[in-house]
């Protein structure tokens, strides 16, 4: 089956943009929190901000590892937790995926990036910007 989400509307100086977020939860040991993730093809990782793992009280790694951004550098701590997509007939749950957390200037994000990794590896995803749909289909590999 594929799961098939809308393009959301954000107001942006006066226009309206069409972004592909979806909606996703994530949890860890027993906490879970629903938000909105940027589907982004040119991000290598998904990047979560450090309130959302502080609320679910992750366990970070000392060790930093840098990305590369549009921005420049960016210093970078990873942790695991598991992510849920649902739609209304079907639910995946993707587990023990790796998450980074920004530090420094970035570590104050309020948004959530769903790069490349593995989340692109686990689903197909469309892109109908003409239809005004982000569709995702499970890959068989697993």
């Amino acid at each position: 089956m594929t799961l098939s989400f809308r393009f959301l509307k954000e107001s942006i100086k006066q226009n309206i943009i069409l972004r592909p977020k979806i909606p996703v939860r994530i949890s860890y040991n027993g906490k879970s929190i629903l938000v909105l993730g940027l589907l982004d093809s040119g991000s290598d990782f998904i990047v979560i901000p450090e309130g959302v793992a502080q609320y679910l009280k992750l366990k970070i790694g000392k060790k930093k590892e840098v990305g590369i951004g549009i921005g420049g550098a960016i210093k970078m701590k990873r942790s695991f937790a598991n992510i849920t997509i649902e739609g209304k007939r079907e639910k995946h749950i993707l587990r023990r995926v790796p998450v980074h957390i920004p530090s420094g200037e970035l570590g104050g994000m309020d948004e959530i990036i769903i790069g490349r990794e593995p989340f692109f590896q686990e689903f197909d995803i469309t892109f109908r910007r003409n239809s005004d749909r982000i569709l995702l289909k499970r890959t068989r590999r697993r």
